[in-house]
């Protein structure tokens, strides 16, 4: 299963043809995939570790910094039309230039959940510039169609034309609830050809058993109108070929000349795969449930990201790493939740020497790591007299019955001679052996 969320991240931060940042719970980059990079031209070293509503103000001048915020609270958000068709300003591909200034965009903002806690946040972004050109035509092509169709086949033919080319599944209902017209890719999601498709109900062949009652009811109001139809809302149908489908509908009313509502025009969206994504994005904790910091896998993911984004920008990075000593005896002779206790006092200790920006971990056990960001070889003896310091000022201030001690070693990474974090890893955790071997030939 790790290796498959680990396959899964890189295939997310590399190939994925979305976009896609995760932040942590003070809302800092810690993942800026490489779609983003290429339509934003903001490489990931200028953003990772950065504010996400400090780098782009126009979050806030949308008031959309709240979804971050009920993100952290969790609570998801699927936004569109509702912050002005964009959320990060970004350029719309060369065909739409001359009807976008900027790229129109789906955007989801998730929790990043580790156990029972929030620890981040998940936002993907979709650009569906084509998708609401198309609809904007679609939608005025369905208009003259429906007020045409009697006097012009030619006009008939040219809107299913249009049908056809969407990627998205189209179809117009009449006021009963039965399919008038639909696409290329309608039949294809669902399954059957258009000839047997065409005069059935939409509701009673596609819509799942225990939502059928429900939608009967609101599409019956619409077409009374008495309530607006929803502009966007997701929902599961059963197809014959391929199962049950989540997917995500745009909709719109279309009336006569006299204004009498006859119909419902729809755009689908099968986002079956992208709402399994999120779950699986959702499932990557990356922290420790015990202490609060980084678990194993994510300081490997972070660290490996950090390994690239300092060797493109040429800086140096200390990678240390830790040994509660003495972990064995406390367990044994105070009990595994003083243990617990000393386990935690060590992840405080490790906040307050090292700064924000680096990687604390557990990597689990009485086992600890953190990479110092833009650190250099002379800086090692200034944060681990720090360390000291905060050690003495733990054991001083505390009465849990044992004394707070450190096994330790660190390893460079130098941008003009790099390493791997295997090896880094290695050599840190090798100095570390040999500092505990040392105190115990003292004792």
């Amino acid at each position: 299963m790790d290796l498959y969320k680990h396959s899964l991240y890189h295939w997310v931060e590399n190939f994925l043809i979305k976009g896609v940042f995760v932040t942590d719970e003070s809302l800092k980059v810690i993942l800026w995939n490489r779609w983003l990079e290429e339509k934003s031209k903001i490489p990931a070293e200028k953003i990772i570790g950065k504010n996400i509503l400090y780098i782009f103000s126009e979050i806030n001048e949308k008031k959309a910094d709240r979804y971050f915020y009920q993100a952290l609270n969790g609570q998801a958000a699927i936004l569109s039309h509702r912050f002005h068709k964009f959320l990060i300003s970004l350029p719309p591909e060369k065909d739409f230039t001359n009807y976008f200034s900027q790229m129109q965009q789906t955007v989801q903002i998730a929790p990043l959940i580790s156990g029972w806690d929030v620890v981040g946040t998940v936002t993907m972004i979709e650009d569906v510039t084509d998708r609401v050109f198309r609809e904007m035509v679609l939608k005025k092509e369905a208009e003259v169609l429906k007020k045409a169709e009697e006097a012009a086949k030619k006009e008939r033919d040219l809107a299913q034309h249009y049908f056809n080319i969407a990627g998205v599944i189209m179809l117009i209902l009449d006021e009963n609830a039965n399919i008038t017209l639909i696409n290329r890719k309608g039949c294809e999601i669902l399954g059957y050809t258009k000839e047997e498709l065409l005069g059935k109900n939409w509701i009673d062949m596609f819509i799942v058993e225990k939502e059928k009652e429900e939608i009967k009811s609101i599409f019956g109001n619409i077409i009374k109108g008495k309530i607006e139809p929803y502009e966007e809302h997701e929902n599961l149908i059963r197809t014959r070929t391929h199962g049950i489908r989540i997917i995500h509908w745009h909709n719109s009313i279309i009336k006569d000349d006299a204004g009498k509502i006859i119909g419902v025009l729809s755009s689908g969206e099968d986002v079956t795969e992208k709402r399994q994504l999120e779950e699986a994005l959702k499932s990557m904790a990356i922290t420790d449930d015990l202490t609060g910091l980084y678990n194993r896998r994510g300081f490997l993911t972070l660290a490996k990201q950090q390994l690239k984004v300092a060797q493109r920008a040429g800086d140096h990075m200390l990678l240390f790493f830790f040994d509660l000593d003495d972990m064995k005896w406390i367990n044994d002779t105070l009990g595994h939740q003083t243990g617990d206790e000393a386990l935690k006092q060590t992840a405080r200790v490790l906040k307050e020497t090292y700064r924000d920006s680096d990687i604390v971990s557990r990597l689990g056990g009485d086992e600890f790591a953190v990479l110092a960001l833009d650190a250099k070889p002379a800086d090692a003896s200034v944060l681990l007299e720090r360390l000291e310091e905060n050690l003495k000022s733990c054991n001083e201030s505390g009465n849990n019955g044992f004394e707070l001690s450190l096994s330790l070693g660190f390893s460079v990474f130098n941008p003009d001679e790099p390493k791997n974090l295997d090896e880094l890893i290695a050599e840190a955790d090798a100095m570390m052996y040999e500092d505990k071997k040392r105190k115990k030939n003292i004792r």
